[in-house]
């Protein structure tokens, strides 16, 4: 696998470089959003700049345009505080800037789909376990969790 040359030359953000497979592709990524703040950042040409920064739970922060921003926005809300805990999807689009073309990250324009619970997943015993002793509700594991059919039944079987 090769190494893209600005993994090399900005190791504290992430960019679009973090997610080329080093074929020559790029793979989308889902991150979850920590926190959201205004941060200085000193850019490659030794520049400092207050930028909008998400730090995030899975990778390194992400320096985040207005474009990505409004993304967010769009699907979370327009106040940064209730972005915390909330997943995006990472991807690479081709776009014109500075007079020339360059691959950069953008946040996909729609919120990703929780993963599968089924009953062969192993913490699906601890989730049917918190839904019969009440300390979880269905409606607080579809918010993490698309269930199988036969998990959702599983479940509000053990609830009565």
């Amino acid at each position: 696998m090769k190494t893209h040359w600005k993994k090399l030359r900005n190791p504290n953000y992430i960019g679009s470089y973090e997610l080329a497979d080093g074929d020559g592709k790029y793979n989308d990524l889902t991150v979850t959003i920590e926190s959201v703040l205004k941060e200085t950042v000193l850019g490659a040409d030794g520049k400092s700049d207050q930028c909008m920064v998400a730090k995030l739970k899975e990778n390194k922060p992400f320096i985040l345009n207005a474009t990505n921003a409004k993304v967010i926005a769009a699907m979370y809300g327009d106040f940064v505080e209730d972005w915390s805990g909330k997943k995006i999807t990472l991807t690479v689009k081709r776009v014109k800037a500075f007079g020339a073309f360059h691959d950069a990250l953008r946040v996909v324009p729609s919120k990703p789909a929780p993963p599968v619970m089924d009953e062969n997943n192993a913490l699906f015993t601890k989730i049917l376990e918190r839904v019969k002793d009440g300390t979880a509700t269905i409606e607080q594991v579809e918010q993490s969790y698309t269930l199988s059919t036969n998990a959702k039944k599983m479940l509000t079987d053990a609830k009565v």
